[in-house]
């Protein structure tokens, strides 16, 4: 028996086995009525073992099979036994929906999760091509990318429970759905949470939250590392499309680059984006230029990932298409001959998606619902007037929002993504893109950046800042690589003056990185201590920081609303032990049978100021203090009762 049918032989029996262990473990994990999900996989395993059998025992069926997998694998560059594993690999990704269920805790965790990992990598051992160069970085590399990488992790990693001053909504909301998964509440990755986000984020927050407890930082630590790779794999990215020097220059831009580091330090899932299209859109680009496959099946692994994440990251999916599209016009040989890897990469993404794809088929408005709430499409194209004012006023600002429109919404800073110098280096890059580099790199880079264009101008909101942070890496990249071409350009006019003109670059980079760490944490900092000073988000902020020491015992009266409610999620978030209520209008109707607790605290919002003597009267013996801001307004009383 040769090596190959040995190797075939053996995949068949394993795969088989597999799938009949996985089975017979999920079975009794799953309720009677759900039983028969199994049959079909555990039919599937039998069919592959049975084959395996039938292989040993004469060569009819597996020549006939062997003959079949060899026109696969010479399609794909790849051996039978690779094109076997490549086309089972979804198989295991179907075994993991059934293990796992739709509902919030998995039915059978440890089959779904195990089954889910095997799929992923039969797709990338099946996809990969072992007589091409291995991915290799050299020493150089490694240094840098490592330097660039703590440099932009330090500056998004330290003081994250101060700077930004107050922990917003939306962070204190995925944080309890993070809490949830930590304490065993929810088990399910591969369905929606809180907003119709997909849970895969909140399970890594939890991670977060088991080390450094129910914290801020619990919250922030993960985007500052998610943060900090991005500018890793800009850094690759840009020394690839670029070379060394402007894919540094991009990353010590994007390190210090003040948008990308607010998103950084915030507890929220978009930060993720930008990496996963800094991988998938790079890898793309580097396996097109090198006809490499594992570059493709990088792309593909990061692609199936990013979906797990931000709703923009299925623009992804709209900018390869366009971009394939693009291929197939221009240069139809080259893209004929990248076909097999798109496919491999392709098989790589649906391993890692089908789980979640699946859930999306079985609740389609957990897909819908994340556009739908932000979504103008349909006030945009109801008329030629609205599609005239989309053409001309949105898409404008929308576009100006790189450079020159101010931010707003989630992060309103008073600037632009891209600060004035950055922004001259970004123009300049684009020009010599257009002008003197206009191929794939322009093709990708352009469609990157005008994706979020139309993603912003078709929202809610228009600039809404949180919608653009997966273009930063975009915009990072094009900045560093104008100020390379800037350099590069007038050393070649100053020959003897090289040393020169490199130093000034690095000066220019110096004093964009300078002013950028500036602006963000001595302006835009000092700016938000007075302008959140009294705001509702610091006052829930403040009362829940001050109630995470409280016992569980501790019971709570909120007279805050309609300004300000107790079911606050930075209230709920950081003191999840306290049992709190709001204070209706009237007093006089408050049941206080409810309040059964030996301590009892009421809280009183400025506005109900003049509550607090009717229960000083009713609730004798407690003590007050005001809560004041960092301009001296006080932002809440505290009346304490402990009952002796």
């Amino acid at each position: 028996m040769d090596a190959d049918k040995r190797s075939l032989i053996t995949a068949f029996l394993m795969e088989g086995s597999l799938i009949l262990l996985l089975n017979g473990t999920m079975h009794w994990d799953l309720p009677l009525d759900d039983r028969h999900v199994v049959l079909w996989s555990a039919l599937f395993g039998m069919i592959l073992f049975l084959c395996g059998v039938l292989f040993l025992k004469g060569d009819r069926l597996y020549n006939w099979l062997n003959v079949k997998l060899q026109k696969v694998g010479a399609w794909l560059g790849i051996s039978p036994l690779q094109a076997f594993l490549l086309m089972t690999s979804p198989i295991f990704a179907v075994l993991a929906v059934n293990a796992a269920g739709f509902w919030i805790k998995m039915r059978s965790p440890y089959v779904a999760v195990v089954a889910w990992l095997i799929g992923i990598g039969l797709a990338i051992w099946g996809g990969w091509k072992t007589g091409e160069e291995k991915p290799r970085l050299s020493k150089g590399t490694i240094f840098w990318l490592a330097i660039v990488t703590l440099f932009a992790f330090l500056i998004r990693g330290f003081a994250t429970e101060t700077i930004p001053i107050l922990l917003t909504g939306d962070e204190a909301s995925m944080g309890a759905s993070a809490t949830r998964y930590a304490n065993g509440e929810r088990t399910n990755l591969f369905i929606t949470g809180w907003f119709s986000f997909p849970s895969l984020f909140y399970f890594l927050q939890s991670i977060s939250i088991r080390i450094f407890g129910i914290t801020i930082e619990a919250l922030r630590i993960p985007s500052a590392l998610a943060g900090a790779l991005t500018v890793g794999g800009v850094y690759l990215c840009g020394k690839s499309m670029f070379g060394q020097r402007a894919g540094l220059f991009a990353a010590l831009i994007l390190a210090t680059l003040h948008f990308h580091i607010h998103f950084s330090r915030l507890g929220l899932n978009n930060i993720w984006d930008g990496l996963w299209f800094t991988l998938t859109i790079g890898a793309l680009w580097l396996g097109w230029k090198t006809q490499v496959r594992w570059a493709y099946l990088l792309a593909g692994l990061s692609l199936g990932l990013s979906q797990y994440f931000y709703t923009s990251s299925k623009a992804l999916i709209g900018i390869i298409f366009v971009a394939a599209l693009l291929a197939f016009c221009v240069q139809r040989t080259r893209f004929r001959q990248a076909v097999p890897d798109f496919w491999a990469a392709l098989v790589v993404a649906l391993a890692i998606f089908i789980p979640l794809g699946l859930y999306y088929l079985s609740e389609p408005n957990a897909l819908v619902a994340p556009f739908a709430r932000v979504s103008i499409v349909k006030e945009t194209f109801s008329s030629s007037t609205s599609f005239w004012n989309f053409m001309f006023r949105l898409l404008p600002i929308s576009l100006g929002a790189y450079t020159h429109t101010q931010l707003g919404f989630w992060y309103a800073p008073g600037v632009s993504v891209l600060r004035p110098v950055a922004a001259t280096f970004f123009y300049i890059g684009l020009t010599f893109l257009l002008f003197h580099d206009r191929d794939s790199r322009f093709i990708l880079l352009t469609l990157w950046l005008v994706a979020f264009s139309l993603i912003n101008a078709l929202s809610s909101h228009i600039p809404a800042a949180q919608r653009y942070v997966a273009s930063a890496p975009a915009c990072a990249l094009v900045a560093g690589y104008g100020l390379h071409k800037v350099a590069e350009t007038l050393a070649a006019l100053w020959v003897r003056s090289r040393k020169v003109t490199a130093t000034i670059a690095y000066l220019i980079l110096v004093s964009i990185m300078v002013s950028d760490l500036w602006f963000y944490f001595v302006d835009y900092t000092r700016s938000t201590y007075l302008s959140e000073a009294t705001s509702n988000g610091m006052i829930a902020h403040q009362f829940g920081d001050y109630l995470k020491g409280q016992s569980a015992d501790t019971q709570v009266v909120f007279f805050g609303a309609p300004r300000l409610c107790y079911d606050s999620p930075a209230i709920l978030y950081l003191a999840p032990q306290i049992k709190g209520m709001n204070a209706p209008e009237d007093w006089a109707t408050f049941d206080r049978s409810q309040l059964t607790s030996p301590k009892i605290i009421f809280v009183f919002l400025p506005e109900y100021r003049d509550e607090i003597g009717l229960i000083q009267e009713a609730y004798p013996g407690g003590m007050l203090k005001a809560e004041t801001a960092r301009n001296g307004e006080v932002l809440y009383w505290l009346y304490e009762r402990i009952a002796r």
